[in-house]
């Protein structure tokens, strides 16, 4: 009993009706795997070309962050998905986290606004993709199931 005497909550619960599949802006986990590695290739490709890689004591310690976070942070799926998914996953996290180092630690070594607009541009895509691939993963069981 408090200061105001007994209080009284009431919880309702409603059921609405769900959709059978996953909505249409899921991919499938094959189009997932090709996007993330389509998007790598080219952001690879780009960032190659402007040579903005981060070098030295701050590239190390982005690198010892990234392999701790990777440890700490990894999700694993529920048994009965398909190995595939597991795989797609754990590829997707690797990159989602490996582009927010990236952004964490400033713009590497890009010296440009142009080259730090660049380099943007590059990762934008590479951090979209990850996040549908792992979107993908986690709807996997349901596309199996559906076959």
């Amino acid at each position: 009993m408090g200061p105001e005497g007994d209080q009284h909550v009431e919880v309702l619960w409603h059921c609405l009706p769900i959709r059978e599949a996953p909505p249409a802006d899921v991919p499938s986990l094959g189009e997932a795997e090709r996007e993330l590695a389509e998007a790598l290739r080219d952001a690879t490709e780009v960032l190659s070309r402007l040579d903005v890689a981060g070098s030295g004591p701050m590239a190390e310690a982005a690198l010892d962050a990234y392999r701790a976070r990777a440890e700490r942070g990894r999700e694993v799926l529920a048994p009965g998905y398909p190995p595939r998914a597991v795989r797609v996953l754990e590829l997707a996290q690797r990159v989602g986290l490996l582009v927010s180092l990236a952004y964490e630690h400033g713009p590497g070594g890009a010296v440009s606004a142009s080259e730090m607009a660049a380099r943007g541009e590059a990762l934008r895509p590479v951090e979209r993709v990850a996040r549908r691939a792992q979107v993908a993963s986690y709807n996997a069981y349901v596309e199996e199931r559906e076959r």
